[in-house]
């Protein structure tokens, strides 16, 4: 069940590229992202970016048509970057939802109970992650699908490359057996995407053992699992050697 987990954002993002021109197209891009995070939407323009990545103004319209596409190229290069750092995170998701197959079928609820309290805590991870060193990304995405001022097709370009993910994730509850695994995906990205913009905006109103625990709550609704077998051991660790 284990996926090859290419990233589907490769090709538009031209990574493969190591040309000086490509050089010039990204240190651009990275620098329109910053504006977008720090400054937003009306901060972009062609001379701000020009300054921000220290290159003439005739590069950022040689390289773009107009601001639109850099701006839109610009969440393509922050998916990009956001894949590469989830991918590591997707690779151990597979392997601890084959370990989860393996003990319902088996009937070792304890053991699926184990594996669930495992990916809350990987998510969790994965959250607090992003808030601490990718916390200009949440921004921009906060802006691309929540700004009531942004462009329509703008809002639809940021939805389309968030249903990459979802797709991601929807593979995993498939192979746990659940009978809409895109609706359970929708859910899932859903609710980490609002824990990430909580914890980023409200930092005191979320701390590691709140995201776990809603984690654990939906995974449970979500698949048929016992809710007794999810519980802390005695000891109250959440570490689990057998799906590391």
């Amino acid at each position: 069940m284990t996926q090859a987990h290419e990233n589907p954002f490769a090709r538009s993002t031209r990574s493969d590229k190591t040309t000086k021109g490509e050089k010039t197209r990204q240190t651009i891009l990275q620098a329109t992202l910053r504006l977008l995070a720090t400054q937003g939407r009306q901060g972009v323009s062609h001379r701000a970016v020009a300054k921000e990545a220290g290159v003439s103004l005739s590069l950022t319209t040689y390289y773009f048509k107009d601001l639109a596409e850099m701006q839109i190229e610009a969440l393509r290069l922050h998916k990009f970057e956001l894949y590469e750092a989830l991918r590591p995170y997707l690779i151990e998701y597979d392997a601890t939802v084959e370990q989860m197959e393996r003990d319902r079928a088996a009937g070792d609820w304890e053991a699926v109970g184990r594996g669930v309290r495992h990916l809350a805590d990987r998510i969790c991870a994965f959250v607090l992650n992003q808030v601490a060193e990718r916390n200009e990304g949440l921004a921009i995405e906060m802006a691309f699908f929540f700004d009531l001022h942004m462009p329509e097709y703008f809002r639809q370009v940021a939805f389309e490359l968030r249903q990459k993910f979802v797709e991601e994730i929807a593979a995993l509850c498939a192979a746990l057996g659940s009978p809409d695994p895109q609706a359970d995906a929708e859910l899932i990205t859903g609710t980490i995407q609002r824990l990430q913009y909580e914890a980023l905006s409200v930092p005191e109103h979320t701390n590691a053992e709140r995201i776990k625990a809603q984690m654990q709550r939906l995974l449970c609704s979500l698949w048929p699992i016992p809710t007794s077998s999810v519980a802390e051991d005695s000891h109250g660790d959440h570490s689990v050697k057998t799906y590391s």
